[in-house]
């Protein structure tokens, strides 16, 4: 199956290699998407049998998985959820569940979003 130049990726890798670049792909390998957000392939079977969201396809008898573009976004929000913010798996889940039925808290997205204002200003003085 074809791989390449069929559907421009929205995504980024940034400097430190991760997941965040253009890729003209429509799909990826469990190898290509370990290296792209810096885990091992083991982790990403792992977070395939926690989290419902996560479905690659297996296009070969062999049951090789293949990622699409949407695949990598629901990796990626797992990956924030648990890597990033320190979620717990159960946690990250309840939270999926959350986002999913549209009852996040808002209060919370909008303490988060002042939190990240005040370190970029605060960055931004540093820098100065």
């Amino acid at each position: 199956m074809k791989e390449v130049d069929e559907e421009e990726d929205d995504g980024q890798f940034g400097k430190d290699g991760k997941y965040e670049a253009k890729i003209n792909k429509l799909f990826w390998d469990i190898t290509e998407v370990a290296e792209m957000f810096d885990v091992n392939a083991s982790l990403i079977r792992l977070w395939e049998r926690q989290f419902d969201i996560l479905k690659p396809k297996r296009i070969n008898t062999r049951g090789d998985r293949k990622y699409n573009k949407k695949d990598l976004e629901h990796f990626k929000l797992i990956y924030n959820l648990v890597r990033e913010r320190g979620y717990s798996i159960p946690g990250a889940q309840q939270k999926l569940k959350e986002m999913e039925k549209g009852s996040f808290n808002k209060a919370e997205l909008l303490i988060t979003l002042k939190k990240t204002r005040e370190l970029l200003l605060n960055i931004k003085t540093r820098l100065k």
